[in-house]
């Protein structure tokens, strides 16, 4: 995987990971507002019962973050990372 594919990767999760924080934040303190969350790949409306699945979006989303930046590190799976000269 190239370096230029890795970094899209992070700065994609990077911009992404605080609004949907924020959108969970908002739903927490009011759940029966409707917030539209885009995550660059689908569009959709969310409430207050949403609150559970964004958490376990915002989980994977944290865990793709950490491999992508160990992968740009040089720390992630052999197969993928780039040599450390």
């Amino acid at each position: 995987m190239s370096l230029d594919i890795i970094q899209t990767q992070i700065t994609f999760l990077e911009s992404v990971i605080p609004d949907l924080q924020a959108v969970i934040l908002k739903l927490s303190t009011n759940p029966r507002a409707t917030y539209s969350v885009n995550t660059g790949q689908s569009s959709e409306s969310v409430t207050g019962k949403d609150v559970n699945r964004l958490r376990a979006l915002l989980n994977g989303f944290i865990s793709d973050l950490q491999y992508y930046s160990d992968l740009a590190e040089g720390e992630g799976d052999p197969s993928y990372s780039r040599p450390d000269f």
